[in-house]
């Protein structure tokens, strides 16, 4: 969740939150 806010707001938020999530769970 803070790296969501860390990173710029480029690409769409489902994608970072699928990949931060992916990458956190995996």
């Amino acid at each position: 969740m803070i790296r969501k806010m860390i990173q710029p707001a480029g690409p769409p938020p489902a994608r970072e939150e699928d990949t931060i999530m992916g990458g956190q769970q995996s």
